[in-house]
Protein backbone atom coordinates (compact mmCIF):
# COMPACT_ATOMS: atom_id res chain seq x y z
CA UNK A 1 0.00 0.00 0.00
CA UNK A 2 1.43 3.38 -0.99
CA UNK A 3 2.51 5.89 1.64
CA UNK A 4 0.08 8.47 0.22
CA UNK A 5 -2.80 6.02 0.54
CA UNK A 6 -1.81 5.16 4.09
CA UNK A 7 -1.72 8.85 5.01
CA UNK A 8 -5.15 9.42 3.52
CA UNK A 9 -6.48 6.41 5.39
CA UNK A 10 -5.03 7.78 8.60
CA UNK A 11 -6.40 11.29 8.10
CA UNK A 12 -9.87 10.49 6.84
CA UNK A 13 -10.94 7.67 9.13
CA UNK A 14 -9.54 9.18 12.32
CA UNK A 15 -10.59 12.78 11.75
CA UNK A 16 -14.12 11.86 10.68
CA UNK A 17 -14.57 9.69 13.77
CA UNK A 18 -13.28 12.58 15.89
CA UNK A 19 -15.80 14.88 14.23
CA UNK A 20 -18.64 12.46 14.95
CA UNK A 21 -17.59 11.92 18.56
CA UNK A 22 -17.26 15.66 19.25
CA UNK A 23 -20.65 16.30 17.63
CA UNK A 24 -22.28 13.70 19.86
CA UNK A 25 -20.74 15.42 22.88
CA UNK A 26 -22.52 18.60 21.73
CA UNK A 27 -25.81 16.73 21.28
CA UNK A 28 -25.58 15.22 24.75
CA UNK A 29 -24.72 18.52 26.43
CA UNK A 30 -27.59 20.20 24.59
CA UNK A 31 -29.82 17.42 25.96
CA UNK A 32 -30.88 16.46 22.44
CA UNK A 33 -29.85 12.82 22.81
CA UNK A 34 -28.63 10.45 25.49
CA UNK A 35 -26.87 8.21 22.98
CA UNK A 36 -23.55 10.03 22.93
CA UNK A 37 -21.95 8.53 26.02
CA UNK A 38 -19.57 6.59 23.78
CA UNK A 39 -17.78 9.76 22.60
CA UNK A 40 -15.02 9.89 25.27
CA UNK A 41 -14.36 6.19 24.72
CA UNK A 42 -13.98 6.79 21.00
CA UNK A 43 -11.41 9.50 21.75
CA UNK A 44 -9.56 7.13 24.09
CA UNK A 45 -9.48 4.37 21.47
CA UNK A 46 -8.13 6.80 18.90
CA UNK A 47 -5.48 7.97 21.38
CA UNK A 48 -4.39 4.38 21.98
CA UNK A 49 -4.00 3.85 18.25
CA UNK A 50 -2.20 7.15 17.62
CA UNK A 51 0.35 6.59 20.39
CA UNK A 52 1.51 3.40 18.70
CA UNK A 53 1.13 4.77 15.18
CA UNK A 54 3.35 7.77 15.96
CA UNK A 55 5.97 5.69 17.79
CA UNK A 56 6.30 2.84 15.30
CA UNK A 57 10.00 3.62 15.10
CA UNK A 58 12.27 3.95 18.10
CA UNK A 59 13.70 7.18 16.67
CA UNK A 60 10.27 8.80 17.07
CA UNK A 61 10.03 8.44 20.84
CA UNK A 62 12.34 11.38 21.60
CA UNK A 63 10.48 13.87 23.77
CA UNK A 64 7.38 11.67 23.88
CA UNK A 65 5.97 12.94 27.18
CA UNK A 66 6.73 16.66 26.60
CA UNK A 67 5.15 16.48 23.14
CA UNK A 68 1.99 14.83 24.45
CA UNK A 69 1.73 17.24 27.38
CA UNK A 70 2.22 20.25 25.09
CA UNK A 71 -0.51 18.86 22.84
CA UNK A 72 -3.05 18.69 25.70
CA UNK A 73 -2.15 21.07 28.50
CA UNK A 74 -2.20 24.65 27.08
CA UNK A 75 -5.84 24.63 25.97
CA UNK A 76 -6.97 22.69 29.04
CA UNK A 77 -5.25 25.12 31.40
CA UNK A 78 -6.79 28.10 29.61
CA UNK A 79 -10.26 26.55 29.82
CA UNK A 80 -9.79 25.56 33.47
CA UNK A 81 -8.54 28.99 34.58
CA UNK A 82 -11.29 30.70 32.56
CA UNK A 83 -13.92 28.48 34.21
CA UNK A 84 -12.42 29.14 37.63
CA UNK A 85 -12.62 32.92 37.10
CA UNK A 86 -16.23 32.71 35.96
CA UNK A 87 -17.20 30.63 38.99
CA UNK A 88 -15.44 33.03 41.35
CA UNK A 89 -17.79 35.75 40.11
CA UNK A 90 -20.88 33.58 39.58
CA UNK A 91 -20.53 30.29 41.53
CA UNK A 92 -24.22 29.58 41.00
CA UNK A 93 -23.55 28.97 37.29
CA UNK A 94 -22.27 25.48 38.07
CA UNK A 95 -24.07 22.76 39.97
CA UNK A 96 -20.96 20.54 39.97
CA UNK A 97 -17.79 22.65 40.19
CA UNK A 98 -16.47 24.78 43.05
CA UNK A 99 -13.86 27.57 42.67
CA UNK A 100 -11.36 26.85 45.44
CA UNK A 101 -7.56 27.20 45.10
CA UNK A 102 -7.11 23.57 46.09
CA UNK A 103 -9.47 22.32 43.41
CA UNK A 104 -7.86 24.62 40.85
CA UNK A 105 -4.37 23.23 41.51
CA UNK A 106 -5.61 19.64 41.49
CA UNK A 107 -7.53 20.25 38.27
CA UNK A 108 -4.52 21.82 36.55
CA UNK A 109 -2.25 18.93 37.50
CA UNK A 110 -4.70 16.09 36.80
CA UNK A 111 -5.14 15.04 40.42
CA UNK A 112 -8.63 13.60 40.95
CA UNK A 113 -10.66 14.76 43.93
CA UNK A 114 -14.16 14.76 45.36
CA UNK A 115 -15.47 18.24 46.06
CA UNK A 116 -17.82 19.19 48.89
CA UNK A 117 -20.78 18.45 46.60
CA UNK A 118 -19.65 14.84 46.37
CA UNK A 119 -18.64 15.17 42.70
CA UNK A 120 -15.28 13.93 41.39
CA UNK A 121 -14.95 16.14 38.31
CA UNK A 122 -12.26 18.83 37.84
CA UNK A 123 -13.26 22.50 37.75
CA UNK A 124 -13.83 22.29 34.00
CA UNK A 125 -15.91 19.13 34.34
CA UNK A 126 -15.35 17.94 30.80
CA UNK A 127 -11.63 17.75 31.54
CA UNK A 128 -12.07 14.46 33.41
CA UNK A 129 -11.03 12.65 30.23
CA UNK A 130 -7.57 14.20 30.37
CA UNK A 131 -6.90 12.58 33.73
CA UNK A 132 -7.02 9.21 31.98
CA UNK A 133 -5.15 10.44 28.89
CA UNK A 134 -2.25 11.56 31.07
CA UNK A 135 -2.33 8.30 33.03
CA UNK A 136 -1.99 6.25 29.86
CA UNK A 137 0.81 8.46 28.54
CA UNK A 138 2.74 7.82 31.74
CA UNK A 139 2.12 4.07 31.58
CA UNK A 140 3.22 4.02 27.96
CA UNK A 141 6.33 6.06 28.75
CA UNK A 142 7.27 3.61 31.51
CA UNK A 143 6.77 0.79 29.00
CA UNK A 144 9.14 2.21 26.39
CA UNK A 145 11.72 2.84 29.10
CA UNK A 146 11.58 -0.85 29.96
CA UNK A 147 11.53 -2.12 26.37
CA UNK A 148 10.56 -0.38 23.16
CA UNK A 149 10.19 -3.69 21.34
CA UNK A 150 7.73 -5.08 23.89
CA UNK A 151 6.02 -1.79 24.75
CA UNK A 152 2.57 -3.06 23.75
CA UNK A 153 2.74 -6.09 26.04
CA UNK A 154 4.19 -4.08 28.90
CA UNK A 155 1.67 -1.24 28.76
CA UNK A 156 -1.15 -3.77 28.37
CA UNK A 157 0.06 -5.69 31.41
CA UNK A 158 0.41 -2.50 33.47
CA UNK A 159 -3.07 -1.33 32.47
CA UNK A 160 -4.69 -4.69 33.20
CA UNK A 161 -2.89 -4.94 36.54
CA UNK A 162 -4.17 -1.50 37.50
CA UNK A 163 -7.69 -2.44 36.39
CA UNK A 164 -7.74 -5.65 38.46
CA UNK A 165 -6.03 -4.05 41.46
CA UNK A 166 -8.95 -1.63 41.54
CA UNK A 167 -11.34 -4.55 41.48
CA UNK A 168 -9.61 -6.24 44.38
CA UNK A 169 -8.43 -3.38 46.61
CA UNK A 170 -10.24 -0.29 45.36
CA UNK A 171 -13.37 -0.42 47.47
CA UNK A 172 -11.95 1.79 50.22
CA UNK A 173 -9.41 3.75 48.19
CA UNK A 174 -10.70 6.65 46.10
CA UNK A 175 -7.54 7.06 44.01
CA UNK A 176 -7.21 3.38 43.17
CA UNK A 177 -10.90 3.20 42.30
CA UNK A 178 -10.63 6.28 40.11
CA UNK A 179 -7.48 5.31 38.21
CA UNK A 180 -8.58 1.70 37.69
CA UNK A 181 -11.86 2.59 35.97
CA UNK A 182 -12.55 0.38 32.98
CA UNK A 183 -12.13 3.34 30.58
CA UNK A 184 -8.37 2.76 30.81
CA UNK A 185 -8.95 -0.39 28.77
CA UNK A 186 -10.09 1.79 25.85
CA UNK A 187 -6.49 2.75 25.17
CA UNK A 188 -5.48 -0.90 24.96
CA UNK A 189 -8.36 -1.59 22.57
CA UNK A 190 -7.06 1.26 20.42
CA UNK A 191 -3.53 -0.11 20.56
CA UNK A 192 -4.85 -3.51 19.47
CA UNK A 193 -6.40 -1.97 16.37
CA UNK A 194 -2.97 -0.66 15.40
CA UNK A 195 -1.45 -4.14 15.39
CA UNK A 196 -4.48 -5.77 13.77
CA UNK A 197 -4.49 -3.23 10.93
CA UNK A 198 -0.81 -3.44 10.14
CA UNK A 199 -0.24 -7.13 10.91
CA UNK A 200 -3.32 -8.45 9.11
CA UNK A 201 -3.65 -5.89 6.35
CA UNK A 202 -4.06 -8.39 3.52
CA UNK A 203 -6.84 -10.24 5.32
CA UNK A 204 -8.66 -7.03 6.27
CA UNK A 205 -8.62 -5.71 2.71
CA UNK A 206 -9.71 -8.99 1.15
CA UNK A 207 -13.32 -9.41 0.07
CA UNK A 208 -14.08 -11.48 3.14
CA UNK A 209 -12.33 -8.95 5.40
CA UNK A 210 -14.30 -6.03 3.99
CA UNK A 211 -17.58 -7.95 4.29
CA UNK A 212 -16.75 -8.76 7.91
CA UNK A 213 -15.92 -5.07 8.53
CA UNK A 214 -19.32 -4.03 7.15
CA UNK A 215 -21.03 -6.35 9.62
CA UNK A 216 -19.08 -5.20 12.68
CA UNK A 217 -19.35 -1.54 11.60
CA UNK A 218 -23.16 -1.68 11.49
CA UNK A 219 -23.51 -3.89 14.56
CA UNK A 220 -21.19 -1.72 16.65
CA UNK A 221 -23.02 1.50 15.81
CA UNK A 222 -26.35 -0.13 16.63
CA UNK A 223 -24.91 -1.30 19.94
CA UNK A 224 -23.51 2.03 21.14
CA UNK A 225 -26.42 4.14 19.92
CA UNK A 226 -29.15 1.74 20.99
CA UNK A 227 -28.56 1.99 24.74
CA UNK A 228 -27.66 -1.68 24.94
CA UNK A 229 -25.39 -3.18 27.56
CA UNK A 230 -26.72 -1.54 30.71
CA UNK A 231 -24.79 -2.97 33.62
CA UNK A 232 -21.70 -3.74 31.54
CA UNK A 233 -18.60 -1.78 32.53
CA UNK A 234 -18.04 1.28 30.40
CA UNK A 235 -14.78 0.14 28.84
CA UNK A 236 -16.45 -2.96 27.46
CA UNK A 237 -19.80 -1.33 26.71
CA UNK A 238 -18.41 1.61 24.72
CA UNK A 239 -14.66 1.17 24.37
CA UNK A 240 -14.63 -2.23 22.68
CA UNK A 241 -17.35 -1.42 20.11
CA UNK A 242 -15.65 1.95 19.48
CA UNK A 243 -12.48 0.05 18.63
CA UNK A 244 -14.47 -2.15 16.24
CA UNK A 245 -15.93 0.95 14.58
CA UNK A 246 -12.47 2.46 14.30
CA UNK A 247 -11.02 -0.72 12.80
CA UNK A 248 -13.84 -1.27 10.32
CA UNK A 249 -14.11 2.37 9.20
CA UNK A 250 -10.34 2.39 8.67
CA UNK A 251 -10.77 -0.45 6.17
CA UNK A 252 -14.07 0.51 4.57
CA UNK A 253 -13.35 4.17 3.87
CA UNK A 254 -9.74 4.00 2.74
CA UNK A 255 -10.69 4.98 -0.82
CA UNK A 256 -13.34 7.51 0.19
CA UNK A 257 -12.28 11.13 -0.06
CA UNK A 258 -14.19 13.19 2.48
CA UNK A 259 -14.55 16.96 1.96
CA UNK A 260 -11.56 18.85 3.30
CA UNK A 261 -13.68 21.00 5.58
CA UNK A 262 -14.93 17.87 7.39
CA UNK A 263 -11.34 16.71 7.86
CA UNK A 264 -10.51 20.15 9.29
CA UNK A 265 -13.44 20.00 11.72
CA UNK A 266 -12.32 16.55 12.82
CA UNK A 267 -8.76 17.78 13.24
CA UNK A 268 -9.90 20.57 15.55
CA UNK A 269 -12.16 18.29 17.60
CA UNK A 270 -10.01 18.76 20.71
CA UNK A 271 -10.85 22.46 20.68
CA UNK A 272 -14.48 21.71 19.88
CA UNK A 273 -14.61 19.37 22.87
CA UNK A 274 -13.71 22.21 25.25
CA UNK A 275 -15.32 25.19 23.53
CA UNK A 276 -18.72 23.49 23.41
CA UNK A 277 -18.57 23.26 27.20
CA UNK A 278 -19.48 26.97 27.21
CA UNK A 279 -21.52 27.36 24.02
CA UNK A 280 -23.89 24.51 24.87
CA UNK A 281 -24.41 26.06 28.32
CA UNK A 282 -25.43 29.32 26.64
CA UNK A 283 -27.73 27.42 24.30
CA UNK A 284 -29.53 25.79 27.24
CA UNK A 285 -29.82 29.16 28.94
CA UNK A 286 -31.70 30.73 26.01
CA UNK A 287 -33.69 27.80 24.62
CA UNK A 288 -37.47 28.04 24.73
CA UNK A 289 -40.51 25.83 24.28
CA UNK A 290 -40.53 26.65 20.57
CA UNK A 291 -38.95 23.93 18.43
CA UNK A 292 -38.34 26.41 15.60
CA UNK A 293 -36.49 28.88 17.84
CA UNK A 294 -34.49 26.08 19.44
CA UNK A 295 -33.41 24.81 16.02
CA UNK A 296 -32.23 28.32 15.08
CA UNK A 297 -30.41 28.66 18.40
CA UNK A 298 -28.78 25.26 17.93
CA UNK A 299 -27.54 26.17 14.44
CA UNK A 300 -26.17 29.49 15.70
CA UNK A 301 -24.53 27.70 18.61
CA UNK A 302 -22.86 25.25 16.21
CA UNK A 303 -21.55 28.09 14.05
CA UNK A 304 -20.13 29.93 17.06
CA UNK A 305 -18.66 26.70 18.48
CA UNK A 306 -16.84 25.74 15.31
CA UNK A 307 -15.71 29.29 14.58
CA UNK A 308 -14.15 29.77 18.04
CA UNK A 309 -12.75 26.24 17.90
CA UNK A 310 -11.07 27.02 14.58
CA UNK A 311 -9.30 30.01 16.11
CA UNK A 312 -8.38 27.90 19.13
CA UNK A 313 -7.03 25.16 16.87
CA UNK A 314 -4.89 27.58 14.84
CA UNK A 315 -3.64 29.77 17.67
CA UNK A 316 -3.31 27.32 20.56
CA UNK A 317 -3.15 23.78 19.19
CA UNK A 318 -0.89 24.63 16.26
CA UNK A 319 1.06 27.86 16.69
CA UNK A 320 1.49 27.83 20.46
CA UNK A 321 2.13 24.09 20.59
CA UNK A 322 4.70 24.30 17.79
CA UNK A 323 6.59 27.04 19.60
CA UNK A 324 6.50 25.19 22.91
CA UNK A 325 7.59 21.96 21.26
CA UNK A 326 10.53 23.71 19.62
CA UNK A 327 11.56 25.34 22.88
CA UNK A 328 11.06 22.33 25.16
CA UNK A 329 12.03 19.41 22.91
CA UNK A 330 14.41 20.73 20.28
CA UNK A 331 16.26 23.12 22.57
Amino acid sequence: MSEQKQNRKFIDSIQILRLIAAFFVILVHCEITLSGAFAPDMFFVISGFIIFYTTDNESKIKGFLPKRFIRLIPLYWIITIFTYCILLVKPQLSIMSEPTPEYLIKSLFFIPFVNSKGINFPIACIGWTLNYEILFYILFFVSILISFKYRFWIVSALTLCLFYLGKIFGANNFYLTYWSDSVILDFIFGACTYFIIFKFEKILFSKFGKFFCVIIFIASWIWILGSFGNGIERGFRFGFPSALIFLSSYVLFIDFKFPKFLILIGNMSYSVYFIEYFTTAVYKLFRTNSIFINVILFILMLIVTYLISWYSYILIEKKLSEKLTYFVVKK
